[in-house]
């Protein structure tokens, strides 16, 4: 998912989500994977089950 201003994408792997840092300036760069401090939240098989709030700084998710 990305975030509203498009310079990050918020992955989940394995019930834990990352932070990938994004540039298309100068030329396209994509940074590592960052460990976030949110786990354990509950992935639906087939789409996720959160969201990013529009100001991009807090998700919605559901936890068992």
């Amino acid at each position: 998912m990305w975030s509203p201003d498009g310079k990050e994408l918020f992955i989940d792997r394995e019930r834990q989500m990352f932070l990938v840092r994004v540039r298309t300036e100068p030329t396209l760069t994509v940074g590592a994977p960052v460990p976030l401090p949110i786990s354990g939240f509950i992935q639906g098989a087939a789409r996720r089950q959160y969201d990013l709030m529009p100001h991009g700084r807090q998700f919605l998710m559901l936890f068992p």
